[in-house]
């Protein structure tokens, strides 16, 4: 097309509608399409020299932009111009009254800067009007705020989306894809190639990861050594392979001098201990994470930190089945089934901090026993004593939506009376029977940040405010 200024022809290149942009005398105009209606180009007086010069054009189907175009510079140095479009209408225009009824519908008012848009869906400034970011240049969400670069599509800047994800580092690594924000990990699965140390919401570093095979078809046949090949306050995944679907491991491992290591089970869960003894110690300024495996064992957090997912334990004749001692020690446990076949509480808290979510403690005398100063959680969990103590032996515990056979204060919990023996299947590892209390299924409370699966990997509801199983199954 052709434009006339000062009685002079200016070519112009084709308007390219499906960038909103055309080229002017080797300057970049950026418009705004409304088909079959007018576009507005505007140049800035010292740009060209031409004041400001108005083009409108009308959009011919998703092809391209078709106009015949004259003006005239007005005695202000505007131009104003008659244009016929291709389908035989003609429009008039001039600079004052360009822009449509639908332009302004998806324009804010002019601004100098991106401070001055403030409707989250128009966050640009470009060309003195608040746009949406994609009526914008590519790089503009990036632009204005480097904390919030990716372009969303509906036209707010935002910090991520599911392909768009490079912000997502260090402690913040998983997109959150409805908030468009980062976020720490809270499971392994978001960790690809490696795992999600959920204390600091980072992934472990992607620099070890070691697999154990009892068959010696990996890099290590047990467990103990592939640890100790870690190097002091260095990090390390160990996937712990089961090449016969029946692996057995009497070791004992300890987990000290600043390591963190998660120990990850890999498909049928393999079994590991000899009844009586200790299979993992954590010590002072350790973290041992712990998925996916079936302990016949007792595990202890000695001033360190263990933290238990989709984790059975079911040891013989032991003191307890897990073991918080000192006031360093953390105990985290989640989807997990904790049991004592014989006397001894499930849980023992000698100091420290536990939090239980979703999990089942069955112990011999009680679920859980406290001595020491301690900080213990109990939430969406299920609390019983296979004898005639209080399931709960902790003063002060913080107990929310859980159930048990008494009533204890706190949100949400229920009394399910005493524990009855058609309640359970018991080998080879203890699980909820067919037909298990009505009360169990509407006691816990899901909450964002909850796990979505259970120990057998059942979907749980997801859903903010939905009352669910309490402990570590989900069955319906």
């Amino acid at each position: 097309m052709a434009a006339h200024a000062n009685g002079s022809n200016v070519a112009v290149p084709a308007v390219d509608p499906r960038r909103n942009v055309a080229e002017f005398s080797g300057h970049l105009l950026r418009f705004h399409v409304v088909p079959r209606q007018s576009v507005l180009l505007e140049l800035q007086p010292t740009t060209l020299g031409l004041g400001l010069l108005v083009l409108t054009a009308c959009v011919s189907g998703t092809s391209g932009v078709d106009a015949s175009t004259s003006a005239a510079t007005s005695p202000t140095g505007t131009s104003s111009l008659e244009t016929s479009d291709t389908s035989g209408g003609d429009e008039t225009a001039s600079a004052g009254s360009t822009t449509s009824a639908a332009d302004e519908a998806t324009t804010s008012s002019q601004c100098e800067d991106h401070g001055a848009c403030l409707d989250a869906l128009a966050p640009i400034c470009d060309m003195g009007r608040c746009r949406p970011c994609g009526d914008a240049p590519p790089d503009a969400c990036g632009v204005r705020d480097p904390a919030d670069p990716v372009c969303l599509g509906s036209g707010a800047c935002g910090e991520c989306t599911g392909d768009q994800d490079e912000a997502c580092t260090g402690t913040t690594p998983v997109c959150d894809l409805v908030a468009n924000v980062c976020v720490g990990c809270t499971g392994h699965e978001q960790c690809p190639n490696t795992a999600c140390d959920s204390a600091t919401g980072a992934c472990f570093p992607g620099d070890c990861a070691v697999r154990v095979a009892d068959d010696g078809s990996a890099d290590f046949s047990d467990i103990s050594s592939a640890v100790a090949a870690i190097p002091e306050d260095g990090s390390c995944v160990v996937t712990l392979t089961n090449p016969n679907d029946d692996t057995l491991l009497l070791e004992h491992v300890t987990v000290s001098d600043g390591r963190r290591v998660a120990l990850i089970g890999e498909g049928e869960p393999l079994r590991w201990g000899s009844g009586t003894g200790v299979a993992i110690m954590v010590g002072a300024d350790s973290v041992a994470y712990v998925d996916r495996v079936r302990f016949i064992s007792r595990l202890e957090a000695i001033d360190g930190t263990l933290r238990l997912d989709r984790v059975d334990l079911a040891p013989g004749a032991v003191p307890a089945a897990v073991r918080a001692d000192g006031d360093a020690a953390r105990v985290f446990l989640s989807n997990s089934w904790i049991s004592t076949i014989a006397v001894g509480p499930a849980l023992q808290v000698d100091g420290g901090n536990v939090e239980v979510v979703y999990s089942t403690l069955y112990g011999g005398t009680s679920a859980v026993a406290c001595g020491a100063a301690q900080t213990i959680t109990l939430r969406a969990s299920l609390l019983l004593s296979r004898g005639t103590m209080d399931p709960i032996d902790c003063v002060g515990a913080d107990i929310s939506y859980s159930a048990s056979e008494m009533v204890y204060a706190g949100p949400g919990n229920q009394s399910l009376g005493p524990n009855q023996v058609d309640w359970f299947q018991i080998l080879p590892f203890p699980r909820l029977a067919s037909d298990p209390p009505v009360l169990l299924g509407a006691t816990a409370r899901w909450t964002t940040g909850d796990p979505v699966i259970d120990i057998e990997g059942r979907p749980r509801p997801s859903i903010d405010g939905t009352m669910t199983f309490a402990g570590a199954e989900s069955l319906r």
